[in-house]
Parts: structure tokens; sequence; C-alpha cells
């Protein structure tokens, strides 16, 4: 098990290794500096990345349909509804079946893969134009006010259902690093 994890890992790393040194607006220390991070761990991680690393995030670009400004903004939004609620919510059976078993599949991969254009259901929409750095600001906040509260404040996923605070960690990073795939 563990060296088919060190092997995905590594192929996981030549990959975001070789989509970063295809970015031509950054410089050779700045590309280094995204070379030298990987896939994040925690949301801790997350939050000091963002914190140290605006400027480069600024000048990043995105492969996608969304800017990255709106897919921070949209991390946020997940982790803020984590904490007040989702607006709509799959029923309890699908949370139990389908929800449950999606979130074993990415807990055993230790990865996440959905629509990466896709909108939370119900959620607020985000404008296309959303800056990064107001973006930041707003994924540095719910992280923080995240990793602040207790378990027993959290809500039920939309999807998966309840998740204990260790779990809801995982989760939204998993979220964050799928969505940063994107970064061209």
């Amino acid at each position: 098990m563990n060296e088919r994890m060190n092997r995905r890992n590594f192929i996981q790393k030549l990959g975001l290794v070789s989509l970063l040194l295809s970015i031509p607006e950054l410089s050779a220390e700045e590309r280094e500096m995204l070379q030298a991070q990987k896939s994040f761990a925690d949301l801790k991680q997350v939050r000091e990345f963002l914190k140290t690393n605006s400027d480069l995030l600024r000048k990043s670009e995105t492969k996608g349909e969304w800017k990255l400004g709106k897919i921070l903004s949209h991390c946020a939004q997940s982790i803020e509804y984590s904490l007040t609620g989702y607006p709509d919510n799959k029923s309890k059976l699908f949370q139990w079946t389908i929800g449950s078993i999606a979130f074993l599949v990415f807990s055993l991969r230790g990865k996440m893969s959905h629509g990466l254009s896709e909108p939370i259901p119900g959620a607020e929409a985000i404008a296309d134009n959303t800056s990064v750095e107001e973006a930041v600001l707003r994924l540095t906040k719910a992280i923080d006010d995240f990793l602040s509260i207790e378990t027993e404040s959290l809500k039920p996923h939309f999807a998966y259902g309840n998740l204990d605070k260790s779990g809801y960690d995982s989760a939204h990073t998993f979220h964050i690093n799928n969505h940063l795939e994107e970064l061209a």
C-alpha cells in the first residue's frame, strides 16, 4: 500500500512540476517555489501557502473555465457552508450511501475529482471577475474560521453528510487540491 501511495505521489509531483514549468509569466525562482509545493496535506498548509504566496498566485493563470479568483472563492464558499449549512443538500439516503462511498474513495485515494466548473448546489453565484486578492483573503478567513470551530458546530456536507473536523479538513483540502490542478 505504501509503495503504491509513494508511486502515485511521485507521479502527481511529476505532473505538477511539468505543469508549473510551462507557466511563462513566472520567474525561474517563482516556478521553483511552486515546484516545491506538493498537494496540500491539510488546511493549515493551504493557509500558510496563501499567506506567503499571494503575489505568486496573482500572476497565475488557469486552464479551465474559471479564473483563479473564482476558484479560490468557490473553495472558500464550501468551507463557509460547512460552518453555516449548505443551501441545497442531497437526501439523507444519498449521503449515507453514494455520498459516503464517494468520500471513502477520495479518502483512500488521497485525492478528489469532480466537475471543476460546477457551483455548489444552491450557492450564491460567484462573479467571474473576482480578484485573486479578494479570493485569497476570503479563503484565508474561511480556513481560519474553520480551524477555530469545534466539530459539533459543523454542518453536514451536502453530499457526504456528517463529517467530523478531521474528515472535513480532508474534504476541503482534497477540494482545493483538485481545483488547483487547473493552474496553467
